[in-house]
């Protein structure tokens, strides 16, 4: 059984907005006899404009919130921009700064470069003095050899101007003695003539030391070297020639005749004695101002130059 509601009743109103809005306020309260499709796509069609305002209200929070965070992001730019914009300003100051210092870094390479081509060029002429210099001084430098190649010519020189030279040693001093007269007795002596006419000069020579007592060594010149080498021969071979043979008063003393060595030479002569005698050497002589020592008869003769030769007695 249906029961069948009569609406209620309005006056009529000429105003169709207050009755319109009398409408939306009884809508869902009314129900009108409509078709079922058409309440559905009335429905729907409320729906959507639900939705449609619900978008709407979404869309404007958005885009408030968007428009907010939007000006607050562009506010932080801003003030970022202006940062970097000092920074940019000081950057271009410093790099201004920098480019003041740089040309001031290049002037003063520039200077330092012709500093440097002026060191290098008098430092160029100063290489090319000293190298004349020592093209100068090469001779200097070699003068101590050439010093010593002089000291041994010189007394190689001395040495032969005594190559007609003997030297008597220990023959005693006597008050107006005769030289000559003594000369000719020791040829006798010897059994090798020497006449007054072979003697080109003799005298008494004084000691190097002051010290010593023995008599002064007498020396003579002959008028050959050979003469003066016989002279040598002889006396060593005659064993026998002392003070007593000659006819000298006092106790007979042994007399010596040897070839006359400069003052070099008979150091030289005392120090390779005494190394020979530390070596076991036999025999140790002169020959024409030569220093010679061997150590025996089957060992090579040894010549005796200078004092390194001295090295050479082992």
């Amino acid at each position: 059984m249906s029961i069948h509601r009569t609406p209620p009743k309005f006056s009529s109103n000429p105003n169709l907005s207050a009755s319109a809005e009398v409408d939306d306020i009884f809508v869902n309260s009314r129900k009108r006899s409509q078709p079922e499709g058409d309440d559905i796509t009335y429905r729907i069609k409320i729906l959507e404009d639900k939705l449609d305002k619900f978008d709407q209200n979404i869309m404007e929070t958005i885009t408030k919130s968007l428009q907010l965070i939007l000006a607050s992001e562009l506010s932080k730019i801003t003030v970022s921009l202006a940062t970097l914009n000092d920074t940019v300003h000081g950057l271009r100051s410093d790099n201004a700064s920098f480019k003041e210092s740089l040309k001031d870094i290049n002037s003063l390479l520039t200077e330092m470069e012709k500093s440097l081509n002026y060191s290098k060029t008098r430092q160029d002429t100063f290489d090319e003095q000293l190298q004349t210099l020592r093209n100068q001084l090469q001779p200097v430098s070699d003068l101590p050899c050439h010093l010593k190649n002089l000291e041994s010519k010189l007394a190689y020189m001395e040495q032969q101007a005594r190559d007609c030279n003997i030297e008597i040693i220990n023959m005693p001093d006597r008050s107006n003695e005769n030289l000559t007269n003594t000369l000719m007795g020791i040829g006798a002596v010897i059994k090798q003539q020497i006449l007054a006419s072979d003697i080109v000069a003799v005298h008494r020579v004084p000691h190097a030391d002051q010290k010593d007592t023995r008599p002064k060594n007498v020396i003579v010149k002959f008028t050959t070297r050979t003469l003066r080498d016989n002279i040598i021969a002889a006396s060593r071979s005659s064993k026998d020639l002392n003070t007593e043979k000659l006819g000298i008063s006092g106790p007979p003393q042994k007399i010596f005749i040897n070839e006359h060595l400069t003052l070099k030479n008979k150091r030289l002569f005392r120090e390779c004695r005494n190394r020979a005698k530390s070596h076991d050497y036999k025999f140790v002589w002169v020959k024409h101002g030569v220093i010679l020592t061997r150590k025996t008869k089957n060992y090579p003769v040894l010549a005796i130059r200078s004092e390194q030769d001295l090295n050479k007695i082992k």
